[in-house]
């Protein structure tokens, strides 16, 4: 299936589906984004849930990055969405985080700490996606399975105006073209996920006509 979403924490369900769908077999994810949306409520800056959704699929609070006390209905709120999972976390070394640029200290503590697999954007432009794809497969070789998030904010912004958070430096659309079309193009791929598109936004054509280029050959 190919999913357009509006926000981005729609991905909590849809990777966790996927990962119940097949209980027995290892689930890579591949979060192609400008945030790395590793916030819990514990430590997320603006209280905003979009900016949690990765932190949903782990076990892991980073509480030891706290900014915020939470009050008992919180904490229960928390963890009643952290179960849409199951209890058995996404293990770390199953997903690499793709062209994130913007993040806050405590997200960078967490990559640290569960080592997670990174591809900076410094690094899609001095090495190609050709070096990037194969990054990717390296990293997520012992996956059964992909699931490929897309958040429209991971093109650079002369394109992705339309978009709630936009971050400068981020990929052209051919580059965007050929990450996806390789990725697609893999057996183990379940699903491609766009999201974070909103047209209310100005300049929703170039954005939409951006997506539309993207999804055509897949298609």
């Amino acid at each position: 299936p190919i999913i357009l979403a509006g926000d981005h924490s729609t991905a909590a369900g849809t990777i966790s589906g996927i990962r119940k769908a097949y209980p027995k077999s290892k689930l890579g994810v591949i979060w192609v984004d400008a945030h790395a949306d590793l916030h819990s409520p514990y430590t997320t800056p603006s209280g905003n849930s979009h900016g949690m959704t990765v932190n949903t699929l782990l076990n892991n609070d980073n509480k030891s990055q706290s900014v915020r006390t939470l009050d008992d209905a919180t904490i229960q709120l928390w963890d009643r969405i952290k179960l849409i999972k199951g209890n058995a976390g996404l293990p770390p070394e199953n997903l690499i985080f793709v062209d994130v640029r913007d993040f806050e200290s405590q997200e960078a503590h967490l990559v640290e700490e569960a080592e997670i697999a990174w591809i900076k954007p410094s690094g899609i432009n001095e090495n190609g996606i050709e070096a990037c794809v194969e990054k990717i497969f390296d990293t997520l070789s012992h996956c059964n399975y992909l699931y490929v998030s897309f958040d429209v904010d991971s093109l650079d912004t002369d394109i992705a105006k339309a978009t709630g958070t936009p971050v400068d430096g981020g990929l052209k659309l051919e580059q965007a073209q050929k990450l996806l079309e390789a990725l697609v193009s893999d057996s183990r791929t379940q699903c491609l996920e766009i999201t974070e598109f909103n047209p209310s936004l100005p300049n929703p054509e170039l954005l939409l006509t951006a997506i539309e280029t993207l999804l055509l050959p897949i298609l």
